[in-house]
């Protein structure tokens, strides 16, 4: 399996020039954007985004539910799990 598609790489890298110029955010603002999208991605085994569904959202909802901090190895916060969410919701939108 490849470990990309190019298709989400371009929509990723427009997003991410949105975010850097009409939104006026920061590298450091973006980075965790980035990342939520990665774990997305990981997820679905790098699907293309064309191809999303609300069920595969739904999953990766409870399979983030049930990850550990990886210092900590508790389950992830609240505040994380909304943080992460949020921001695919609105990648995605």
């Amino acid at each position: 399996m490849r470990n990309h598609h190019p298709d989400n790489e371009r929509i990723k890298r427009r997003y991410f020039d949105h975010l850097r110029h009409a939104r006026c955010l920061s590298d450091a603002s973006i980075d965790p954007v980035a990342q939520a999208i990665n774990r997305f991605e990981a997820y679905t085994g790098n699907r293309d985004f064309k191809r999303f569904h609300v069920e595969q959202a739904k999953g990766f909802k409870r399979a983030l539910a049930e990850q550990l901090n990886l210092r900590t190895r508790e389950p992830l916060s609240k505040a994380t799990l909304h943080s992460i969410v949020t921001a695919l919701k609105a990648f995605f939108q």
